[in-house]
């Protein structure tokens, strides 16, 4: 039977109409002989009623493309409709290539020397060969005295000693760096194939940083040297505080004598305090510059600190020549006393 329209809106609010039609449309099971099954000729055609074949024609035309009945059409009127804001593509970010490290790779020159102490040639080249791929400037030496003649003309900050070697041995060369204060600090890695640990227990004794035994492993060999090298660098930092906390302590004791007599220095810095006392029959001499105000307006500040440094130095000679005792200067006053 022929479906009946209906009519709806949209969307709610729209301006055309749209005919939807409503028909029912049944799904058969679909046939063996399609599906390849059954021949054609085994079953017999089913002859469908009048309105089954018009209802399943109008459901093929309608799914077949390009060939819709005109009351499933799409009337050609168009629709104006809101559009969806389509979202904006995000460029595809660039990833460069990966780029592998090249293998001949040039190793930076470092600044320390190491001096390799080896009798045999051989040793001596695979010390070389490893320590120069390293980075480090390679000195060698056959032989101990070889090792001191070298270690008298030049610098080395590590110093590579065998133990086994003809005339002086690697326990005498090492004795002879340790006592030596010129020589005392430079660390000795001892390379060698003695691996005992009598051996080992007194390189230790005579004061070796380190001991490796052959054949030597180069990783074993880098970790080794780093750790002496860094020995040595901390111990020159270590020197060179020391040597600037006594700067310090000499500009320091400096300013106390300018400003205190010497024996309350001396005092003063072996109690860390001064004890009040009593002295009788004692004369004290102030000397102040007659119209230093006055002098200073007409002169730039540093020729009147000059010129009153060296008339201090020469009251300090007056006072050292009568026996007396320089208390304290200020501005340009000089205070002494006699009889302490």
């Amino acid at each position: 039977m022929p479906s009946t329209p209906r009519t709806a809106t949209w969307p709610p609010g729209g301006r055309l109409p749209l005919h939807i039609p409503t028909c029912r449309i049944r799904v058969r099971r679909p046939c063996r002989r399609f599906l390849g099954q059954e021949p054609s000729s085994t079953r017999p055609r089913r002859v469908l009623p009048a309105h089954r074949v018009q209802t399943e024609t109008t459901a093929k035309q309608a799914l077949r493309p390009g060939k819709l009945p005109a009351r499933l059409a799409r009337p050609e009127t168009s629709l104006d409709l809101p559009l969806r804001p389509t979202r904006p593509r995000t460029p595809p970010i660039a990833i460069s290539p990966l780029r592998l490290p090249s293998r001949n790779l040039t190793v930076p020159e470092s600044s320390y020397t190491i001096l390799v102490v080896d009798d045999h040639e051989h040793n001596r080249e695979l010390l070389c060969r490893r320590l120069v791929r390293q980075g480090y400037r390679v000195a060698t030496a056959a032989d101990g005295h070889e090792a001191l003649q070298y270690l008298e003309d030049h610098a080395a900050d590590l110093v590579l000693l065998d133990i086994s070697m003809p005339g002086m041995d690697g326990y005498q060369v090492l004795d002879r760096l340790k006592r030596d204060a010129q020589w005392r600090d430079i660390p000795v890695l001892m390379v060698t194939a003695i691996d005992d640990t009598d051996s080992v227990a007194r390189c230790i004794e005579l004061g070796a940083d380190d001991y490796l035994t052959r054949p030597v492993n180069t990783r074993l060999l880098e970790a080794r040297v780093n750790a002496c090298l860094n020995k040595r660098r901390l111990r020159e930092q270590e020197q060179n505080y020391l040597r600037q906390i006594r700067a310090e302590q000499k500009r320091a004791d400096d300013l106390l004598y300018d400003l205190l007599p010497h024996s309350v220095v001396q005092e003063l810095k072996a109690t860390g305090t001064v004890r009040p006392r009593r002295f009788h029959n004692v004369g004290v001499l102030f000397c102040d510059i007659v119209g230093f105000t006055a002098y200073c307006d007409e002169r730039d500040p540093e020729e009147v600190v000059h010129r009153l440094q060296v008339l201090f130095e020469r009251f300090e000679q007056v006072v050292v020549q009568h026996g007396m005792e320089k208390i304290k200067t200020v501005g340009d006053c000089f205070l002494a006393t006699a009889g302490l």
